[in-house]
């Protein structure tokens, strides 16, 4: 199973929004454990701003746990 979402990241590095987007409407609870998420990013000091990035979470039935794959930033040609 995979669904898309959009994750607000702040500069303390933690998901603060999450958007889902498309996909596997199974996996749309997955939004409140991607605000537990910590991502690691590079944020200049003192910012005060906030990331959005778009990201996969895809889940194997074999697989112990799902996974949240960034896309590059330079791959996201439209919202939806």
């Amino acid at each position: 199973m995979t669904s898309a979402f959009f994750v607000l990241i702040d500069k303390g590095r933690h998901v603060v929004e999450t958007r889902f987007v498309r996909g596997d409407d199974a996996l749309r609870p997955m939004s409140d454990h991607l605000l537990t998420l910590t991502i690691p990013v590079a944020v200049p000091d003192g910012s005060d701003i906030k990331l959005i990035r778009r990201g996969a979470v895809q889940c194997a039935p074999a697989a112990p746990a799902c996974r949240l794959v960034l896309v590059p930033a330079n791959q996201v040609t439209s919202v939806n």
